[in-house]
């Protein structure tokens, strides 16, 4: 008897997956259309597709009062504008990280 009544349960909860899977795919489905209909879809396309090289460039941030503007194009030497992730500063802080992680699992293992 509990056998039946555990093979019940577990046929009800399928049931519900399957229908909230259904419910999702139409939800989705639906919404797909109605962006495509309303142009938002091929928009995103467009801006997505835009290369950096056709972005306009990043103003330099002013300096401290008193100092004289950046001249016009001049910026971060890395094209891409963004900053290097292995900097010196990024490396000193990783060792700092790892010599800590070190101490303390030293620290455990000597209380074995």
């Amino acid at each position: 008897m509990v056998l039946i009544g555990l093979f019940l349960l577990v046929a009800f909860l399928l049931a519900i997956l399957v229908l909230c899977e259904i419910l999702w795919i139409v939800g989705k489905t639906v919404w797909w259309l109605l962006e495509l209909v309303d142009g938002t879809v091929s928009a995103r396309r467009r801006a997505s597709s835009l290369s950096r090289r056709n972005a306009m460039p990043v103003s330099a941030r002013p300096g401290p009062p008193g100092t004289p503007p950046a001249p016009v194009g001049a910026g971060p030497t890395d094209p891409s504008g963004i900053w290097p992730k292995w900097n010196a500063s990024h490396r000193r802080y990783k060792d700092q990280e790892l010599a800590l992680w070190q101490e303390q699992f030293d620290a455990l293992k000597s209380r074995e």
